[in-house]
Protein backbone atom coordinates (compact mmCIF):
# COMPACT_ATOMS: atom_id res chain seq x y z
CA UNK A 1 0.00 0.00 0.00
CA UNK A 2 1.73 3.31 -1.41
CA UNK A 3 1.52 6.79 1.07
CA UNK A 4 -1.08 8.23 -1.94
CA UNK A 5 -3.77 5.43 -1.65
CA UNK A 6 -7.28 7.16 -1.35
CA UNK A 7 -10.17 6.11 -1.09
CA UNK A 8 -13.99 7.44 -1.53
CA UNK A 9 -16.23 6.58 1.12
CA UNK A 10 -19.78 7.02 -0.77
CA UNK A 11 -23.55 7.37 0.91
CA UNK A 12 -26.62 7.15 -1.22
CA UNK A 13 -29.84 7.31 0.56
CA UNK A 14 -32.67 5.50 -1.66
CA UNK A 15 -36.48 5.01 -2.33
CA UNK A 16 -36.07 1.50 -0.75
CA UNK A 17 -34.22 -1.79 -0.12
CA UNK A 18 -34.86 -3.12 -3.31
CA UNK A 19 -32.20 -2.46 -6.01
CA UNK A 20 -34.33 -4.01 -8.56
CA UNK A 21 -37.10 -1.32 -7.91
CA UNK A 22 -36.02 1.48 -5.77
CA UNK A 23 -34.60 4.54 -7.11
CA UNK A 24 -31.48 6.86 -5.57
CA UNK A 25 -32.74 10.13 -3.53
CA UNK A 26 -29.24 11.59 -2.67
CA UNK A 27 -25.63 10.21 -3.15
CA UNK A 28 -22.63 12.15 -1.25
CA UNK A 29 -19.23 11.03 -2.05
CA UNK A 30 -16.15 12.12 0.42
CA UNK A 31 -12.59 11.17 -0.75
CA UNK A 32 -10.03 10.34 2.26
CA UNK A 33 -6.51 9.22 2.04
CA UNK A 34 -5.03 6.11 3.96
CA UNK A 35 -4.98 8.12 7.31
CA UNK A 36 -8.37 9.34 6.96
CA UNK A 37 -7.81 13.01 6.52
CA UNK A 38 -10.67 14.42 3.91
CA UNK A 39 -9.29 15.50 0.24
CA UNK A 40 -12.89 16.48 -1.16
CA UNK A 41 -16.44 16.16 -0.44
CA UNK A 42 -19.83 16.31 -3.05
CA UNK A 43 -23.26 15.43 -2.49
CA UNK A 44 -26.70 15.75 -4.67
CA UNK A 45 -30.43 15.57 -3.93
CA UNK A 46 -31.43 13.05 -7.19
CA UNK A 47 -35.36 13.09 -8.11
CA UNK A 48 -36.02 9.55 -7.98
CA UNK A 49 -39.17 10.68 -10.70
CA UNK A 50 -41.41 8.41 -8.07
CA UNK A 51 -42.82 8.58 -4.60
CA UNK A 52 -39.92 8.99 -2.20
CA UNK A 53 -40.92 6.73 0.14
CA UNK A 54 -39.83 6.37 4.01
CA UNK A 55 -39.87 10.06 4.29
CA UNK A 56 -39.87 9.52 8.15
CA UNK A 57 -36.41 7.70 7.45
CA UNK A 58 -34.20 10.24 5.34
CA UNK A 59 -36.65 13.10 5.31
CA UNK A 60 -36.79 13.63 1.84
CA UNK A 61 -39.98 15.00 0.94
CA UNK A 62 -40.94 15.65 -2.29
CA UNK A 63 -40.89 19.45 -1.75
CA UNK A 64 -37.35 18.95 -0.81
CA UNK A 65 -36.19 16.91 -4.36
CA UNK A 66 -38.18 18.88 -6.45
CA UNK A 67 -35.66 20.66 -9.14
CA UNK A 68 -32.97 18.32 -8.12
CA UNK A 69 -31.52 16.52 -10.59
CA UNK A 70 -31.87 12.99 -12.15
CA UNK A 71 -29.15 10.10 -11.75
CA UNK A 72 -28.66 10.63 -15.63
CA UNK A 73 -27.45 14.36 -14.97
CA UNK A 74 -25.40 13.67 -11.66
CA UNK A 75 -24.03 10.16 -12.97
CA UNK A 76 -21.11 11.40 -15.06
CA UNK A 77 -19.80 13.63 -12.28
CA UNK A 78 -20.13 10.79 -9.53
CA UNK A 79 -18.26 8.63 -11.77
CA UNK A 80 -15.29 11.16 -12.37
CA UNK A 81 -15.30 11.54 -8.07
CA UNK A 82 -14.91 7.55 -8.14
CA UNK A 83 -12.39 7.54 -10.93
CA UNK A 84 -9.37 5.22 -9.43
CA UNK A 85 -10.62 5.19 -6.50
CA UNK A 86 -12.81 1.96 -6.25
CA UNK A 87 -11.54 -0.85 -7.45
CA UNK A 88 -13.42 -4.39 -7.69
CA UNK A 89 -13.82 -5.93 -4.54
CA UNK A 90 -14.94 -9.11 -5.46
CA UNK A 91 -13.36 -12.06 -3.71
CA UNK A 92 -11.11 -12.87 -6.29
CA UNK A 93 -9.66 -9.08 -6.87
CA UNK A 94 -9.15 -9.08 -3.19
CA UNK A 95 -6.96 -12.19 -2.92
CA UNK A 96 -4.93 -11.34 -6.14
CA UNK A 97 -4.35 -7.98 -4.59
CA UNK A 98 -2.90 -9.79 -1.13
CA UNK A 99 -1.41 -12.32 -2.78
CA UNK A 100 -3.92 -15.08 -1.29
CA UNK A 101 -4.69 -18.46 -3.81
CA UNK A 102 -7.64 -18.80 -5.31
CA UNK A 103 -8.36 -21.26 -7.24
CA UNK A 104 -11.85 -22.73 -7.68
CA UNK A 105 -13.96 -19.47 -6.97
CA UNK A 106 -17.54 -20.11 -5.72
CA UNK A 107 -16.06 -23.54 -3.99
CA UNK A 108 -17.84 -22.99 -0.83
CA UNK A 109 -14.24 -24.17 1.12
CA UNK A 110 -11.80 -22.80 -1.36
CA UNK A 111 -13.67 -19.19 -1.09
CA UNK A 112 -13.80 -19.41 2.59
CA UNK A 113 -10.02 -20.63 3.13
CA UNK A 114 -9.23 -17.26 1.06
CA UNK A 115 -11.50 -14.95 2.78
CA UNK A 116 -9.60 -16.51 5.79
CA UNK A 117 -6.27 -15.67 3.60
CA UNK A 118 -7.58 -11.81 3.01
CA UNK A 119 -8.82 -11.42 6.34
CA UNK A 120 -5.25 -12.71 8.17
CA UNK A 121 -3.38 -10.13 5.75
CA UNK A 122 -6.23 -7.52 6.49
CA UNK A 123 -5.41 -7.68 10.38
CA UNK A 124 -1.74 -7.81 10.10
CA UNK A 125 -2.28 -4.28 7.70
CA UNK A 126 -4.62 -3.14 10.46
CA UNK A 127 -2.14 -3.83 13.55
CA UNK A 128 0.33 -2.36 11.18
CA UNK A 129 -1.18 1.23 10.89
CA UNK A 130 -2.10 0.94 14.80
CA UNK A 131 -5.94 1.01 14.04
CA UNK A 132 -8.70 -1.80 15.02
CA UNK A 133 -10.75 -3.66 11.83
CA UNK A 134 -14.57 -2.88 12.01
CA UNK A 135 -15.79 -6.05 13.14
CA UNK A 136 -18.91 -6.46 14.95
CA UNK A 137 -20.26 -9.74 16.63
CA UNK A 138 -22.55 -12.19 13.89
CA UNK A 139 -25.97 -11.13 16.43
CA UNK A 140 -25.01 -7.64 15.08
CA UNK A 141 -24.77 -7.52 11.99
CA UNK A 142 -27.58 -6.43 9.59
CA UNK A 143 -28.55 -7.72 6.32
CA UNK A 144 -28.03 -5.24 3.99
CA UNK A 145 -31.75 -6.49 1.92
CA UNK A 146 -34.18 -7.93 4.17
CA UNK A 147 -35.43 -11.45 2.96
CA UNK A 148 -38.75 -10.91 2.08
CA UNK A 149 -41.36 -12.09 4.83
CA UNK A 150 -43.36 -15.28 4.02
CA UNK A 151 -46.98 -14.64 2.06
CA UNK A 152 -49.74 -16.40 3.24
CA UNK A 153 -51.66 -17.94 -0.14
CA UNK A 154 -55.37 -19.02 1.70
CA UNK A 155 -57.67 -21.07 -0.21
CA UNK A 156 -59.95 -17.98 -1.32
CA UNK A 157 -60.57 -16.39 -4.73
CA UNK A 158 -58.74 -12.77 -4.37
CA UNK A 159 -62.48 -10.79 -4.89
CA UNK A 160 -60.40 -7.57 -6.24
CA UNK A 161 -59.43 -4.22 -5.24
CA UNK A 162 -61.18 -2.69 -2.18
CA UNK A 163 -63.54 -0.25 -2.99
CA UNK A 164 -63.18 3.18 -1.38
CA UNK A 165 -65.17 3.58 2.02
CA UNK A 166 -65.83 -0.38 1.61
CA UNK A 167 -65.12 -3.14 3.80
CA UNK A 168 -62.72 -6.21 3.62
CA UNK A 169 -64.22 -9.41 1.89
CA UNK A 170 -62.56 -12.68 2.45
CA UNK A 171 -59.78 -13.35 0.36
CA UNK A 172 -58.64 -10.22 -0.31
CA UNK A 173 -54.75 -9.12 0.09
CA UNK A 174 -53.38 -7.03 2.55
CA UNK A 175 -49.93 -5.36 3.09
CA UNK A 176 -48.88 -4.31 6.47
CA UNK A 177 -46.27 -1.04 5.64
CA UNK A 178 -44.45 1.01 7.90
CA UNK A 179 -42.98 0.66 11.75
CA UNK A 180 -44.41 -1.87 13.85
CA UNK A 181 -44.19 -3.13 17.33
CA UNK A 182 -43.32 -6.56 16.74
CA UNK A 183 -40.17 -7.79 14.36
CA UNK A 184 -41.54 -8.53 10.41
CA UNK A 185 -41.73 -11.83 10.41
CA UNK A 186 -44.01 -11.78 13.79
CA UNK A 187 -46.39 -8.76 12.79
CA UNK A 188 -46.59 -10.83 8.95
CA UNK A 189 -47.63 -13.98 10.38
CA UNK A 190 -50.33 -12.39 12.96
CA UNK A 191 -51.48 -10.37 9.72
CA UNK A 192 -51.76 -13.53 7.97
CA UNK A 193 -52.81 -15.85 10.35
CA UNK A 194 -56.53 -16.84 9.04
CA UNK A 195 -58.96 -15.98 11.72
CA UNK A 196 -62.31 -17.76 11.85
CA UNK A 197 -65.59 -15.88 13.28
Amino acid sequence: MTNDTRYAVVDVETTGLHPERDRVLSVAVVQVDRHGTVSDSWSTLVDPGCDPGPVHIHGLTPQRLAGAPRHGEIAPQFDDLLDGLLPDLRLGTVATHWGVLLVRAHDALEDATALAGVFRHSLAAADADGVPLPLVACEQATPWIRARPPRYEGGWLNPGRLDVGGNLVQGMRIAVTGATGLPARRSTAAATTPVWT
